[in-house]
This record gives structure tokens, sequence and C-alpha cells, in this order.
């Protein structure tokens, strides 16, 4: 089943980026394009400003890109969104274009990978059946973010059941065989598959606090009866440069 099937959605709490009387001969991606495309060259303080947004949250690009697309709240939590299986994605590049972060999902049950085949996979399901809008924001010289770009992108099949597919058997094995966690200047550290692994896809925790407590809201339990911190698969940033190559 895929995860577009396995979504409920509730119209009354959803909101439209495209009024439901509106035609569309051109589609909905070149639409919100169209409506993208008035922004680019701005910067994140004309911008903000423009749509009265006080904030300095990680969030504040998404939250951008929702008010250009006309939405109030989040533009995940849009008809259009849910029901195509869009994700939006914002990345910010330095004056060099090289990225500063790489690209997170959600966090994933070890419970889930070990039961499952690849095939059958939580992660191999969402790639395969998720489309992503991505905006592209560039520090200028004055060290503020302008809004270059946005486009749509699919996690290419080849490196799905290629480097990603490695990546998460990889990820299987280890927690099948245990996971090998010390601690080295008061943080934790793991075996799975970490940066250098293949340089496309990796494993580490989200949480800023990377020392696992037993039963908090950071962690979950191994399958060997152990407590880790919450991990998630992470696309490098040096991959998704690859991918701005395409378009920037």
């Amino acid at each position: 089943m895929t995860t577009i099937a396995r979504q409920v959605i509730s119209n009354e709490n959803l909101q439209r980026i495209i009024d439901s009387k509106t035609k569309m001969p051109q589609g909905f991606e070149q639409l919100v394009m169209k409506k993208l495309t008035v922004y680019y060259g701005k910067t994140q303080d004309n911008l903000s400003k423009e749509f009265s947004i006080d904030s300095k949250a990680k969030s504040l690009n998404d939250l951008l890109v929702a008010r250009m697309l006309g939405v109030t709240g989040k533009v995940s939590r849009t008809i259009e969104f849910q029901k195509a299986n869009i994700v939006p994605k914002s990345i910010r590049l330095e004056i060099n274009n090289t990225i500063r972060e790489d690209m997170s999902f959600k966090n994933f049950n070890p419970k889930e990978i070990v039961e499952h085949d690849w095939i059958d996979s939580e992660l191999r399901d969402y790639f395969e059946s998720t489309r992503f809008l991505i905006s592209l924001f560039r520090k200028n010289n004055q060290g503020d973010y302008v809004f270059i770009k946005a486009f749509f992108w699919s996690l290419p099949i080849s490196v799905l059941d290629g480097k990603v597919k490695d990546t998460w058997q990889e990820t299987k094995r280890i927690l099948i065989n245990g996971v090998i966690i010390d601690n080295w200047n008061g943080k934790s550290r793991n075996n799975l598959p970490g940066k250098t692994f293949n340089h496309v896809c990796h494993v580490r925790p989200k949480a800023a606090l990377s020392m696992r407590y037993p039963g908090d809201s950071n962690s979950f339990l191994l399958p060997n009866g152990e407590w880790m911190t919450k991990q998630c698969f992470w696309l490098d940033k040096k991959y998704v440069r690859t991918i701005l190559d395409l378009t920037v």
C-alpha cells in the first residue's frame, strides 16, 4: 500500500492553493511555479516584511514559501499537496553554492526495518511515492538569504534502489546483529552507516541531544533491549548538491 493510500484526508481541515473553481490547463505544478517565480530575487528580510512574519526559526523559509502560495498555515497541510503526496523542502546555499545541511527525514522505527524486506519498507515506499517541492535560498554578500529558485523533484529509482537501499540494508543488518554504542567526549556514538558510508544516504539522530536516556521521548528501544537516541535517514548534502547542478 502506498503512502498516499494510507493517508486520510479531511478537506474541512485543509487549505487550498488553487481555488476549486479554477481551471488548470497548465497543470498544478506549473501553476505553483507561476506563483513562486514572482518572488525570485527577494531576500528573506523583504519577504518576511511583505508577509508580516516575525520569525528566526529554521522553518522560516517554509513559512515564506507557504505565504507565496497564499497559504496561512503549512503548505504541506493543503489539499493539493496531501493528495499528490508532495513534501516541501527548503535548502540554504552559501555564496559559493555549497549547502549548509544534509536533508533529513522522519525518525525510523527499528522494529519496522527488522521485520520487512527492502521492497516493502517504509523508506522505499516513502521515496517511491513522494514528490518534493524544493525551494532554494542563497546567501548574498550582505549575509541575507535570497529566494533564487524552486523546482519539483523525485528521487531517481536508480538511486533509491542503489545507494539508499544499501544504507537501509546495512542498517537492518546492524539492528539485527546488535548496534554497538559507546560514549566519546560526552556524546553517544554507534556503528550505523554514517556520512562516509556511501556519500548519498546515511543514518544519524536529529536530536541535538545525542546521549540516550531509557524511556525518554528522544530514544527508542532496540531489538536487543537497549535504548538508543532516535535515528533517521538523511540524504548527504553533497548528493543534494548534485541535484541542484541540474537547476542552478
